[in-house]
């Protein structure tokens, strides 16, 4: 055996190179693998602000579920139930008729965004305002070319915001 092992020390010098660099790849990946997984999780609760559970419903729930939902919890101090409706859908612009597709639409209330902790989003309807406000962001504003302005500026949300990133296919 110990003269296999004087013989063939090139090819066995090889293999235990190999394995040494495969084990150290291996516990490379484990590493970045965690690092990774921790990144995603600490986005996720960053983008989920202060919302700790969500209903989820085919059908649409009556908006005064919420507050007989709060009133059995007891909920005290700061926490509430807040209702919101998620739909997929299209977006069009009025002017130029541009079309986006497979759209995440969440429809909430000014009371939603106090859930982060960023700028409020102004929601409000204006006086003579026929339709209620909506909030686009970036990514979808360009794409249907609108956006909406305050004195001369663009305003648009951020890409982790209350509104959802849309979904490329094909």
């Amino acid at each position: 055996m110990l003269r296999g092992l004087v013989h063939y020390w090139r090819s066995h010098l090889a293999l235990a190179l190999g394995a040494a660099v495969a084990s150290a790849v291996l516990a490379g990946a484990l590493v970045v693998g965690d690092s990774v997984r921790d990144s995603l999780r600490r986005l996720s609760e960053q983008r989920l602000g202060r919302i700790d559970s969500a209903l989820v419903s085919e059908r649409l729930l009556r908006q005064g579920l919420a507050a007989e939902l709060e009133a059995e919890l007891g909920l005290q101090g700061g926490t509430s139930v807040l209702p919101a409706l998620l739909f997929q859908g299209s977006v069009v612009h009025g002017g130029s008729g541009a079309r986006a597709s497979k759209v995440s639409i969440i429809g909430i209330d000014q009371n939603f965004a106090t859930l982060f902790d960023r700028p409020p989003i102004d929601l409000s309807r204006r006086p003579g305002q026929l339709f209620p406000s909506v909030a686009l962001n970036e990514r979808l504003a360009g794409e249907i070319g609108c956006c909406s302005h305050s004195n001369g500026r663009r305003k648009f949300i951020k890409k982790a915001s209350l509104v959802a990133k849309r979904k490329r296919t094909g």
